[in-house]
């Protein structure tokens, strides 16, 4: 989620039953509307935050609020919340949105569907995610043609020194190359 769409967040928005998110609103901008599911631990700690603050007796509207139990704004999140806990934790100086990034890249290296990818980031069209996160299909390249050879029944390594002409290398004896020459896939209807 965006800084703003989970500072905007409210207790309402999270469904426990059906453990999912509902992104409806965003501070000072625009949000595209959407539904994140969750694992059952990630909202066990939500939960959990929400013990915490009945007990401290913030159970406001807003899962996210400042230790007075108001409404967090933007930069008093980042310098009061965000780096300190990045300090804390050692982590790298990052800021909000590099997470988000992190977590789209790696999603994408999983191989999860960028349709998917895209729909949990609310971007309007795969084609943004895709340009965003291009940097990420250069690694997949090589899986997928591996992947299309095993999908149409092939061995994604030549099969012998047949195909290049009788020759290593796939050279003739005039020394141009010849084509290769793969067997047909075998079709099962």
């Amino acid at each position: 989620m965006r800084e703003g769409e989970l500072l905007a967040l409210r207790w309402r928005d999270i469904d426990f039953e059906r453990d999912t998110i509902q992104v409806v609103r965003v501070l000072k901008s625009r949000t595209a509307r959407r539904q994140i599911e969750l694992l059952p631990e990630d909202l066990e700690i939500l939960r959990h935050h929400r013990d915490m603050m009945r007990r401290e007796g913030h159970a406001q509207s807003h899962v996210f609020v400042s230790t007075a139990g108001t409404a967090l704004n933007p930069p008093n999140f980042q310098a009061r919340s965000f780096k300190p806990l990045l300090r804390a934790a050692k982590c790298p100086n990052v800021r909000f949105h590099d997470l988000r990034h992190t977590a789209a890249t790696l999603l994408l290296a999983e191989g999860v569907h960028p349709k998917i990818v895209s729909e949990r980031l609310g971007h309007p069209t795969i084609a943004i995610t895709m340009d965003l996160y291009q940097h990420v299909s250069p690694t997949m390249q090589r899986e997928a043609a591996v992947a299309l050879q095993r999908a149409l029944g092939r061995n994604p390594i030549v099969e012998s020194e047949a195909c290049h002409g009788g020759q290593p290398g796939g050279q003739s004896g005039k020394g141009r190359r010849t084509p290769q020459v793969r067997k047909p896939a075998r079709t099962q209807y």
